[in-house]
């Protein structure tokens, strides 16, 4: 056989192929669910089945019968009566001439291979594509700070913005209004409101007045060792920081963290009892992953702005500081962190 008549062939077989789709699987207003009966000769094995009935020609109705793998015949009205509607969970398959379970997307289930069913029984592709619902784990939240706000307002707040360019701050005593060196504030009382005002997003400066501030009496509180016993009282400020989701907020948090980490190492140790007030939070950021900037420069990186990278930082930091086992215990609530005193593969060493 030559080429030419291989391709006509195929050809053939193609059009007669697209004919049965027509014929067997073309929807049809007047088909009627309907029951055969009263037949006799060979075709007597069709009595008390059911089947699809279509048009009308001279008398007869092309009727496909229910899972006959799409048979049809040709019979007449008086041996058709009608059959009730099909249960409403089911469908009616085309291909398979048989009424199926519905699928997820109220069409036929595709055609087992080999059950010699035709090809083109598969349920009927939608156009249109429903994306999932977002989770919004890490979309940002409103949760103003309502302490600092209150002491901003009223002018209680023993830090303002001084006048020079520089941005420089000046410490005041609220109750007489004069000024102080900030080795005199009381950091056990102010601390945690300034690490609060980290989610100030309407006052003019009122976020960066918190960010510096606290910073100052990071140092104050380092140097008079009151860093330990601040840390309860630090750790909820903090978690409703990283909990806002907003990335500039959560990048000031995770800083303010690491400065806290290594200003003195028993705060380490003091954070402990609260991996499970923080890490969650700092877990989904970290599972987020970082986004394929191909050949790109991650400009947010150098910059401190990168919220998976000081994730990764903080998180190493307090495994460092944190004694012993604390890797284990990070593991509790970030599974993908891998501890330092985890054993590698010989072939990673």
């Amino acid at each position: 056989m030559d080429l030419d008549q291989y391709g006509r062939l195929c050809a053939r077989d193609a059009v007669i192929e697209q004919h049965r789709k027509r014929m067997y699987a073309s929807p049809d207003s007047s088909e009627q669910r309907v029951r055969v009966s009263g037949l006799g000769g060979r075709l007597a094995c069709l009595n008390g089945k059911h089947g699809l009935a279509g048009h009308r020609h001279n008398g007869r109705r092309r009727v496909i019968m229910e899972g006959m793998g799409g048979a049809a015949f040709a019979i007449k009205d008086e041996n058709l009566s009608l059959a009730p509607p099909a249960p409403p969970e089911t469908t009616y398959n085309r291909g398979a001439a048989a009424f199926q379970l519905k699928g997820f997307d109220e069409h036929p289930r595709r055609c087992v291979a080999g059950s010699g069913q035709p090809a083109y029984s598969t349920r009927t592709p939608t156009t249109e594509r429903i994306s999932p619902p977002l989770a919004g784990a890490l979309l940002p939240r409103n949760d103003p700070p309502a302490d600092f706000r209150a002491c901003w307002q009223d002018g209680s707040l023993p830090v303002r913005l001084g006048a020079d360019v520089n941005g420089e701050l000046r410490w005041h005593d609220p109750l007489t209004g004069a000024e102080v060196v900030r080795d005199k504030v009381d950091a056990r009382r102010w601390l945690p409101v300034l690490i609060e005002g980290l989610r100030d997003a309407e006052s003019a400066g009122g976020a960066y007045v918190a960010l510096r501030g606290a910073i100052e009496l990071v140092g104050v509180a380092a140097k008079a060792g009151l860093l330990p016993s601040l840390v309860p009282s630090i750790v909820p400020a903090l978690k409703a920081a990283l909990d806002l989701r907003e990335r500039t907020v959560v990048c000031m948090a995770l800083r303010l963290l690491l400065l806290l980490l290594h200003a003195d190492e028993r705060v380490g140790l003091a954070l402990r009892p609260h991996y499970k007030l923080l890490l969650p939070t700092m877990n989904a950021f970290l599972l987020k992953g970082q986004p394929s900037l191909s050949d790109e420069i991650e400009m947010a990186q150098w910059r401190r702005l990168n919220v998976e990278a000081l994730v990764e930082e903080a998180i190493a930091a307090m495994e460092r500081f944190g004694g012993a086992h604390a890797g284990k215990l990070i593991k509790n609530y970030v599974p993908v962190h891998r501890d330092q005193d985890e054993c590698l593969h010989r072939g990673f060493r």
